[in-house]
């Protein structure tokens, strides 16, 4: 998100958003560290001053952006990867990234069906917060698009509080 903000966005940008977040997660948007873990709260505070200071509500936008950071985030070796990989191949890698990224006992399952591929997560509470399903169409759609060079189908086929689940239309 950093690198995005400092490739597309002014530091006055930068500067609003930081100021709408606590002090204690600034550091996560602020000196942020590609080898160093921030918590899920420092992530929903950042992904709220997105959306209060550059969306303003745009969903369609804040996807964007997500999508954004995400293709900045993914490596350029693992470009490669995505490029000679099928989609069902990479949606089944999702779980394996999800544990690398995140803590705690959420779940992630991948589950053909018929022709296409759910994506189904669970016993994540930070679902109850709306901006974390757009986080997830975006991620899901960068990835997607550097497997097959166009942006997938996302349909949200159901969501909780503590659960989400997205089919990919194949």
């Amino acid at each position: 998100m950093r690198a995005w903000l400092d490739a597309k966005r002014s530091r006055g940008d930068l500067d609003r958003m930081l100021d709408r977040m606590p002090s204690e997660h600034r550091g996560a948007l602020e000196g942020s560290l590609t080898s160093q873990w921030y918590s899920e709260e420092a992530l929903a505070s950042a992904l709220r001053a997105i959306d209060l200071e550059l969306t303003r509500g745009d969903t369609a936008a804040f996807v964007d952006i997500i999508d954004a950071c995400t293709e900045i985030g993914v490596s350029r070796f693992f470009r490669v990867l995505l490029r000679i990989s099928t989609p069902r191949f990479v949606l089944r890698q999702v779980p394996t990234m999800w544990r690398q990224i995140r803590r705690g006992d959420a779940t992630v399952e991948i589950v053909d069906v018929g022709d296409d591929v759910e994506v189904r997560y669970g016993a994540f509470p930070f679902f109850a917060e709306p901006l974390y399903e757009l986080l997830t169409l975006g991620s899901l759609r960068a990835l997607l698009r550097t497997c097959t060079g166009t942006n997938p189908r996302l349909e949200i086929a159901h969501r909780s509080s503590d659960a989400l689940t997205v089919r990919v239309v194949l």
